[in-house]
């Protein structure tokens, strides 16, 4: 979900123009001349990341930070403060605060800092929900395994269909790792040409090409001592699989245009949703790069291989939908978790948040309902069988109806006369096959 920003300052014309800046961006973030409005804004808006001016005038910054942490639990605060008062800017560091900026302060500045602290609040959170909802004995093993590939330097392989987390993986990995705080570069193979991909990984010399104005670290450097996560790899020309081949060998690359090579350290982890062994058999895939890989491999399952998750992970991602503020907890309707646990999922966890995310938006109470669900859901196979002919009547009105609304829901449902919801029970009733 979108991170809130709220800066305090009393130079409240300062804090309304980094808003409307940060706005142009698609963040949403609040101003405050005062800690009476920033402490309102605090209740109303549930802010993630709060600047705060030591010197607000006639009041204390600091106090501000105390009284705001006290109400923001998972709140991330930035100090700002003057060249006289770094004393004051530490001090609030062992209040809570996590870190502090001194004037003048670039707009460029807080747009890092604030991209910075949502990826590391994004990761943990994935993290969370990657250890806390392995329940099945499967992914109970993945949670084990990959914690000790953490703690090796060896090159890993995540596989498994789109959405089931393994970014998160990758994420999990690096943060228990002796370099988790080195540099950790993430490439998607797939978004690059071949030409374009050679270049980003290994990088080029001056003069290496036309257009080749000044030399160019490739992402294999630029993550040395740290790791690089390449997604996608299944992607990737065979071109580029041989000159990966020979970085994770020999610990070392050469530029486009270069005559020597260049020592790196680099943890690698790459994934891919594509059937690897399949590839191998019709040779796209390279065998000596498989077999370098699959020494560390982690095998991801889908989610409809993991139903007993489903409902933990449900929960999981509605507590942090609930923010940290008195809005009340969120919950599903019994039949919308019944619901859940006999979809196939071919989006995964993915698709699943993505769902939960607009059912919340949309939903009028604090319980999600089976109308607050995407009309688009696809239910489950079941057999038509042993129907009256009036149930059989009433399938075939049901079916005609949807193949003529488009499988759109809410208009099948206006067509029927009824609402989503009676729809919803009557289409697991029959085992209707909802088409995307």
């Amino acid at each position: 979900m979108p991170t809130k920003v709220l800066i305090v300052d009393d130079n409240i014309d300062y804090a309304e123009g980094v808003r409307q800046n940060l706005a142009l961006y698609g963040i949403q973030a609040f101003a405050a001349g005062n800690g009476k409005e920033a402490i309102a804004i605090a209740e109303n808006q549930c802010p993630r990341i709060v600047f705060i001016d030591i010197c607000l005038g006639a009041e204390n910054g600091m106090e501000l930070l105390q009284k705001l942490k006290s109400r923001l639990d998972s709140g991330i605060f930035i100090m700002i403060t003057g060249y006289g008062t770094i004393d004051s800017a530490i001090e609030s560091l062992k209040l809570g605060a996590i870190d502090y900026l001194q004037k003048p302060i670039t707009f460029e500045k807080i747009l890092q800092i604030i991209s910075e602290y949502s990826e590391q609040n994004s990761r943990s959170r994935d993290n969370h929900l990657f250890i806390q909802t392995a329940k099945s004995r499967v992914m109970e093993e993945i949670v084990q395994k990959t914690g000790k590939l953490a703690r090796t330097t060896l090159p890993v392989l995540i596989l498994g269909e789109n959405g089931t987390g393994k970014e998160v993986v990758a994420d999990y990995i690096v943060s228990l790792s002796q370099t988790k705080d080195q540099p950790f570069i993430k490439v998607n193979s797939s978004a690059f040409s071949e030409t374009l991909l050679d270049n980003e990984l290994f990088g080029h010399e001056k003069g290496a090409y036309t257009g080749a104005t000044v030399s160019f670290k490739g992402v294999f450097e630029q993550a040395d001592g740290g790791t690089l996560f390449l997604d996608e790899i299944g992607d990737m020309p065979l071109s580029i699989q041989a000159k990966i081949l020979r970085a994770l060998q020999n610990n070392e690359i050469r530029r486009l245009g270069s005559e020597k090579t260049t020592r790196i350290h680099t943890r690698f982890i790459a994934a891919t949703n594509k059937d690897i062994q399949a590839m191998i058999d019709v040779g796209t895939f390279r065998k000596d790069l498989y077999y370098r890989l699959n020494t560390a491999m982690i095998h991801l399952p889908p989610l409809r291989e993991r139903r007993e998750d489903i409902e933990g992970i449900v929960q999981e991602i509605l507590s942090g939908l609930s923010g940290s503020c008195d809005a009340g907890a969120l919950t599903v309707d019994a039949e919308v978790l019944d619901l859940f646990m006999h979809y196939p999922w071919p989006g995964n966890i993915r698709e699943l948040c993505n769902c939960l995310y607009y059912a919340s938006a949309i939903s009028t109470g604090t319980s999600i309902s089976l109308d607050d669900l995407p009309g688009t859901m696809i239910q489950p196979k079941k057999p038509v069988a042993d129907l009256t002919s009036l149930e059989a009547s009433e399938h075939g009105t049901i079916l005609k109806e949807l193949e003529k609304a488009g499988f759109n829901i809410s208009k099948a449902a206006s067509g029927l006369g009824i609402s989503r919801s009676t729809l919803y029970q009557k289409i697991k009733k029959y085992g209707i096959v909802i088409e995307q």
